[in-house]
């Protein structure tokens, strides 16, 4: 059964990274925040092992994780429609996009 690429994003993000493994290019470069590059398929292999045993106890909320990805794709959409009415020329920016809060 092939996995869309949430399914593999929530495989990954829940620490059950063996279902992730035939989907990661032999060039594959994962970027550890603050820590390190982990380069090629094998190297991130290893990682994976080493992380999981470490990351037993940790869950993921995945509620919040799709509530990102669609606030990225409305806001995607949104510069998108902006951009081409610019292109058209029947784009006028809003005088005021929010109103600051009294204390």
């Amino acid at each position: 059964m092939e996995l869309t690429n949430e399914q593999i994003a929530e495989a990954f993000s829940r620490h059950d990274f063996e279902a992730s493994y035939p989907y990661l290019a032999e060039d594959v470069r994962w970027n550890i925040v603050g820590e390190s590059l982990v380069e090629g398929k094998e190297n991130v292999i290893s990682v994976c092992r080493e992380s999981a045993a470490y990351l037993t106890g940790v869950t993921t909320d995945f509620g919040k994780f799709r509530s990102v990805i669609t606030t990225i794709a409305l806001l995607s959409t949104v510069l998108l429609n902006i951009q081409t009415r610019k292109r058209k020329g029947n784009y006028s920016a809003p005088s005021v996009l929010a109103q600051p809060r009294a204390p």
